[in-house]
């Protein structure tokens, strides 16, 4: 096989070519040495920022907590003379009347309204052969 001669101008551009990778070697080679160096600070950074942001958590639990207080007021504790479900006491069950409010009597009516539903509550439409029950 024969030895292929490079032209003078084929060794220029070689040469322009080494002389330009050098260069941008040293360039990245900085650039990765900054990196590095940003790099080997991050676990410090990231323990700082970890330790900032539990302390403003812990302050805003802390005005939630009192927020919440304001608002709904504290937790009511059983007192100690009053009556607890320990001590073997039971609540007696409601009657059914007692869910409904007594009639009034003839003297306390002081008048009396008619309210006529003349329209279907769903479709707006007249209602027909209406029965009135009392």
């Amino acid at each position: 096989m024969g030895r292929h001669k490079l032209t003078d101008e084929q060794i220029k551009q070689k040469l322009t070519e080494g002389r330009n990778f050098k260069r941008l070697y040293y360039e990245l080679k900085d650039k990765f040495d900054v990196i590095t160096d940003e790099h080997k600070q991050c676990p410090q950074i990231i323990a700082e920022l970890t330790a900032r942001y539990d302390a403003i958590i812990e302050n805003q639990n802390a005005r939630i907590t009192e927020l919440e207080t304001m608002v709904f007021g504290r937790k009511k504790r059983p007192r100690s003379g009053g009556r607890s479900d320990t001590d073997g006491s039971t609540k007696q069950p409601r009657d059914a009347t007692s869910y409904h409010r007594p009639k009034p009597s003839e003297d306390e009516i002081t008048s009396e309204e008619h309210h006529a539903i003349d329209a279907c509550n769903h479709c707006g439409g007249p209602l027909t052969d209406k029965q009135e029950y009392v």
